[in-house]
């Protein structure tokens, strides 16, 4: 390996041991061994590394292990082990070190701050210090010489934006570096306005106030530092006025954005500028910063920070400003909301709601969804604020909102108004409110699934003295009222266009004076159905097995009852066939399961030949068929043809008496419990084939590796017993519906044709 990228190492932060020795490396890049906190040894001599980047190993704070020996090396740069504070042994022999006064801060580190490391360093040249180990040096065995001043620099006066320089020239050995200070401080070297040329030299590019100083130049070297005389900056003594070269503009911005308003001056001397709102002093804080080039930045904007914004630009000169206005909008937010009134007919309806806004918001009042309009008994403010009612009416009663409305948006607030009637007593002559019991929900909400686009009603039905008026919410929050929802006459909620924003728990309430009454019902939006593989196939699998069971039906028919049977003599086996044969009604049930079944071993073969794939290993028909296929096929068959269709429309009898046939029992699920449906199952069956075939079946078929035993070894090893006991009081009754409980959890029954008819292909 010749060479290294730079951070090739990244992320390797468990890295402990590293080894490049034995390898041809010549160069090592400052950053080779960044982000390698875990490291502790590492190895890299007999390699050919002819020079060390400054700094090359400072992030090895952990570093034990650092072997450079049996390299090219000559120098080592100053600060090349700095932070090496856990470095316990350090190799650097037979390397062709060069022990010149360059070398002396490492005599210097090793002595003093890495006492405890163990080092291994000889010198190759001078000749004079062949032989030597770094570790017994001394600073007079270098004979170096202290830095020293050869060329000060001197006062300099320049215009506004012009470009200086300050010459500092020193000698010694080793060659001194130059460092310049400002007011006895270090100059950041970073300002790209500052450079330092190669013989030392300060040039400052495009000069400003914050120049202006006394300007010092120190040479340093491990023998010793010399600093300059001082030197000053003078700007030369023109005035002028500041200008603005930038302005602030004026802004409308949206509540919680970020507003920046820029302003910038020239002047000479330079001008100071500062900003304020509506004449106050802006203090920077969390929200308001000015930046470096005194760009005003407000963060997450609030209503309080529209007004006037001044940007002030002086010198002694003179002084300038500029002004721009800020305006923010601001969602309209209520500050008074309507309260729930209930009133006597006749009454004085008052409704009150106030909002506040940028720009101010429009107040407009709704009825149910439905927009008031003033006339007659309804009139409003001046403001809008105040909706009047004179005069009212069981009819006014319902939900009022209040919508407050600007250029950023609307909200909306809402409050119930109950009228209720009176009765005269005409034993008193004299009007009272009527006593009743609550409002009685006579329909209520339930839960239920809709396909995603379709329209549904969601029932809600109540009565009560007087006639309470019906509110629908949804997740408790009040369902506002718009073409996608409508309330019907008695209360019932249409919802079109159904989304997925539209599932969520729905709650009608039926209020009047005397109380409340309320319903919940969960509402589910569902996709559509994705369409199996096999649905196309659907209708030919099923003529093709009529056909095939038909045939088979008759071929026994005409086996067993034709004329050719009567003159042959019958032996007792056919004698016996012929009385278990089954009538009519038993062969179309029969006739039925046969057909279903044959259908989707039908769908089967058509998927499998025109999809090129292998359906013999965890197969399912629900991953052929979509379910409302797989039910097209049971109703083709005739397998639902026994299953009667229900009406629960009559309240008189299925309110007060439970059906013989168990149907109409549960009103919300009319099927629950009836007769001649399919038990509900605890555990989801598994067949080989998705739809008969119980597991075991399949002799090659493998489960995790093995193979299972048939379902009926498992229930003759399990459910059995080698000692018979007669039992005094449970009857053989027990023991069939234990064998009909087996059968049905082993093995789905095979339709009778498949057992009985003639003719037909039983390939299993």
């Amino acid at each position: 390996m010749r060479e290294m990228e730079n951070k090739v190492f990244q992320g390797l932060t468990k890295l402990e041991q590293l080894y490049l020795h034995f390898n041809e490396l010549v160069d090592i890049q400052p950053d080779t061994f960044s982000n390698l906190p875990s490291l502790e040894r590492l190895y890299l001599h007999f390699n050919r590394i002819e020079k060390l980047g400054p700094g090359v190993f400072s992030e090895l704070r952990n570093l034990e292990r650092l072997f450079l020996h049996n390299n090219k090396l000559q120098r080592i740069p100053v600060g090349a082990f700095k932070n090496l504070e856990s470095l316990k042994r350090l190799r650097l022999d037979s390397n062709a070190l060069v022990c010149d006064c360059e070398m002396m801060w490492l005599v210097q580190m090793l002595q003093d701050k890495l006492r405890g490391t163990h080092a291994a360093a000889t010198c190759q040249y001078p000749v004079t210090m062949q032989g030597k180990s770094l570790t017994a040096m001394t600073e007079t065995d270098f004979h170096c010489k202290k830095p020293k001043i050869t060329e000060d620099p001197h006062d300099v006066e320049v215009t506004f934006g012009g470009t200086v320089f300050f010459t500092c020239k020193a000698e010694g050995d080793p060659v001194p570096d130059i460092v310049w200070m400002r007011d006895s401080n270090e100059i950041n070297m970073g300002d790209p306005r500052y450079s330092k040329l190669s013989d030392g030299t300060l040039m400052i590019e495009n000069t400003a106030d914050s120049d202006v100083g006394v300007y010092e130049c120190m040479a340093k070297s491990p023998a010793g530092e010399a600093k300059s005389r001082a030197a000053k900056m003078h700007y030369q003594k023109t005035k002028e006025k500041p200008h603005f070269r930038r302005t602030p503009l004026d802004q409308e911005v949206e509540q919680g954005s970020t507003v920046r308003l820029y302003c910038a001056a020239l002047g000479q001397p330079h001008p100071d500028i500062t900003w304020s709102h509506d004449d106050i002093p802006i203090v920077p804080g969390d929200r308001l910063q000015i930046s470096s080039d005194n760009t005003l930045t407000i963060s997450n904007v609030q209503r309080e920070d529209a007004g006037s914004y001044k940007c002030s630009a002086a010198n002694f000169v003179g002084r300038i400003t500029s002004v721009a206005y800020v305006k923010v909008n601001v969602v309209p937010s209520f500050t008074t909301h309507p309260e729930n009134l209930t009133l006597k007919t006749g009454g004085l309806a008052e409704l009150k709601c106030a909002a506040d806004g940028s720009p101010a918001p429009i107040i407009t009042w709704f009825k149910d969804g439905r927009s008031v309009v003033a006339g007659g008994r309804i009139s409003f403010s001046s403001t809008g604020q105040q909706l009047y009612i004179q005069h009212v009416k069981e009819s006014d009663s319902g939900l009022y909102t209040c919508r407050a409305q600007n250029t950023v948006g609307f909200k909306e607030t809402s409050a119930h108004l109950v009228v209720t009637g009176v009765y005269r007593d005409t034993s008193t002559q004299h009007f009272a409110q009527k006593d009743g019991p609550a409002p009685r929900l006579m329909i209520t909400p339930y839960n239920m699934d809709a396909p995603r686009g379709s329209t549904i009603e969601i029932p809600c039905k109540a009565e009560g003295n007087p006639k309470p008026s019906i509110v629908w919410t949804k997740d408790g929050a009040a369902l506002p009222l718009t073409k996608k929802h409508r309330i019907s006459s008695v209360g019932s909620l249409y919802i079109s266009n159904i989304s997925q924003e539209d599932a969520g728990i729905y709650e009608c309430s039926a209020v009047n004076n005397n109380g409340r009454a309320r319903a919940q019902g969960h509402l589910t939006v569902k996709e559509e159905p994705m369409m199996g593989p096999g649905d196309r196939f659907v209708h030919v699998s099923f003529q093709e097995a009529r056909k095939s069971v038909d045939k088979a039906v008759n071929d026994t028919l005409t086996k067993l009852f034709g004329r050719e049977r009567g003159a042959k003599n019958s032996s007792p086996n056919e004698l016996f066939r012929l009385l278990r044969f089954p009538n009519a009604e038993a062969r179309d049930v029969a006739r039925a399961a046969d057909i279903y079944e044959r259908t989707l071993i039908n769908i089967r073969k058509h998927v499998e030949a025109g999809m090129n794939i292998n359906l013999t290993t965890d197969f399912s028909y629900k991953d052929l068929l979509s379910p409302s296929h797989l039910e097209l096929v049971a109703n083709l068959s005739g397998c639902m043809m026994h299953r009667p269709h229900t009406n629960c429309s009559d309240m008189c009898y299925h309110g007060k008496y439970r059906s013989i046939d168990g149907t109409c029992n549960n009103l919300q699920h009319p099927m629950w419990g009836a007769s001649l449906t399919g038990f509900r199952r605890i555990l989801k069956p598994i067949y080989e084939n998705g739809f008969s075939m119980p597991v075991g079946w399949k002799k090659t078929m493998k489960y995790y590796g093995f193979h299972k035993p048939s379902a009926r070894l498992v229930s003759t090893r399990i459910i059995s017993t080698k000692e018979v006991t007669p039992d005094d009081r449970l009857t053989h009754m027990v023991m069939q519906w234990g064998q009909f409980l087996d059968h049905d959890l082993d093995h789905a029954i095979p339709s009778v044709s498949s057992e009985s008819w003639d003719g037909i292909d039983c390939k299993r």
